[in-house]
């Protein structure tokens, strides 16, 4: 490739191209504005809750605030002397000067051809007459005819040239020797750039690229936080009894008034603000029903609402019992697993009491039947109990407490010789833990020929 000079580019017309280009840029930078917003999280505290005693609600607030923009910056990329394919010059005729001292053709067959008419004169670029073809801008056919649209590659102009880009003077060549090679000092810098962000988003700065400058001051600093408004509404059925943080109740809904959150809930940064109130289920409040929930916090930047949470009202939740019939004899097995809380006035001690499980219906009576004698369930020192065996028989026991008065139970026994539920699939477990006595009826669904029998409840 020799080295030639390129067709120079106006200084006008560079500072234009540099300026529609930044501006192009600078749009996939810009950064969206932030906001201030709290997210509150609900949850409910032991499941399933029994009629007639308390529902402890919590929401855990979390400032969800974006993180603030970078400080603006001043864009001004250094110069560059780039590779690039030879391309047609070939721009449309123009008719430049003023009313004063008069009207010329540019850029075509008639160059410096007088195209003014009227007094005073007024330019008419009709007058000027388009080239026949343009010349290559650089490369091996430097100067050289071309037939495109300007600007456009074509194999009238092959190769490749080193221009000027991101630079003062735009487009000029800036190859040298031979063969020639980029030389970046015969590209000028831009005396400005301009601001990547902030009210003056745009505008011309004379600092090094993406330096901060006064000329790109930061947006407005955002209003101080406000306080929190969180509502929580009262569900029907139930009646409200107490709330932490100053909550008040005015008979539809539970509200806290909360200070601006700071930063929280990532050490080392202090746990995020919990809110808690109490609620009295009604006595009459219908068993295997479910009672949903949905807080909302509310400050200067808008309303956020919390998770729907959902809570059973029974004595039991999550239950499955599945009894298993192989046709391999004295291979029986039953598994039950479930949650439960006891009602007012029940307490267990599963290390120190009797425990008695037991499957019913009427057409078998009592067809599942197993027990534990007091101290056969062993503690770990915190809320779990557990017994272990190897069949026959009851192989694991497990209860966990999981909240005040709320408990996980498993049983397991294998290696059985028992009788199945006949015909009758509306079955009774019963659990005597202690002196307490609980009770959950459920419906079996017979599988695989009556060998299997499952009952799965919510």
């Amino acid at each position: 490739m020799v080295r030639n000079e390129g067709i120079v580019i106006p200084a006008k017309r560079a500072r234009s191209a540099w300026s529609w280009t930044v501006a192009l840029l600078l749009s996939a930078f810009l950064p969206a504005s932030a906001a201030a917003l709290t997210q509150p999280n609900l949850v409910h505290v032991g499941d399933p809750v029994p009629p007639g005693t308390t529902l402890t609600y919590q929401i855990t607030l979390t400032d969800i605030t974006p993180a603030a923009p970078p400080p603006p910056t001043c864009f001004n990329p250094p110069a560059e002397c780039v590779e690039t394919p030879v391309t047609c010059s070939n721009p449309q005729p123009s008719c430049i000067g003023d009313s004063m001292s008069g009207f010329i053709c540019q850029d075509a067959a008639n160059n410096g051809a007088n195209c003014g008419t009227g007094m005073p004169a007024s330019p008419d670029v009709s007058l000027c007459i388009p080239r026949s073809a343009g010349t290559c801008h650089g490369g091996n056919n430097n100067g050289l005819p071309c037939h495109a649209d300007d600007g456009a590659l074509t194999t009238d102009c092959p190769g490749t040239t080193f221009l000027c880009k991101r630079a003062f003077n735009e487009d000029d060549y800036c190859g040298t020797g031979n063969p020639p090679t980029p030389d970046t000092d015969f590209c000028l810098d831009n005396a400005t750039g301009v601001c990547d962000a902030g009210p003056n988003y745009g505008m011309p700065c004379t600092a090094p690229h993406r330096q901060p400058t006064p000329d790109c001051p930061p947006a407005v600093a955002p209003a101080p936080p406000t306080s929190i408004t969180v509502v929580l509404p009262i569900p029907t059925g139930t009646t409200f009894v107490d709330a932490d943080n100053g909550g008040m109740s005015d008979g539809v809904n539970i509200t806290w008034t909360v200070p601006p959150l700071g930063a929280c809930g990532v050490f080392p940064n202090p746990p995020c603000p919990v809110l808690t109130t109490h609620l009295t289920v009604s006595p009459l409040f219908p068993v295997d029903t479910f009672i949903q929930n949905q807080a909302t916090a509310t400050d200067g930047d808008g309303t956020v609402q919390s998770n729907v949470d959902s809570v059973k009202v029974g004595t039991f939740a999550g239950s499955r019992l599945t009894l298993r019939y192989p046709v391999r004899p004295l291979h029986d097995s039953d598994l039950y697993l479930t949650r439960f809380t006891l009602l007012p006035g029940q307490s267990i001690d599963p290390a120190n009491e009797a425990f008695h499980f037991q499957v019913s219906n009427l057409a078998r009576g009592t067809f599942v039947d197993f027990s534990l004698p007091a101290g056969a369930m062993q503690s770990n020192g915190g809320t779990a109990f557990l017994y272990r065996a190897s069949p026959p028989g009851l192989t694991r026991v497990a209860i966990t407490q999981l909240a005040p008065s709320n408990y996980s139970l498993g049983v397991r026994a294998k290696k059985l010789n028992q009788v199945d539920p006949g015909n009758d699939f509306n079955v009774t477990v019963t659990l005597t833990l202690g002196d307490d006595i609980l009770t959950q009826n459920l419906v079996l669904r017979p599988l695989r020929h009556n060998r299997r029998f499952s009952a799965v409840k919510p």
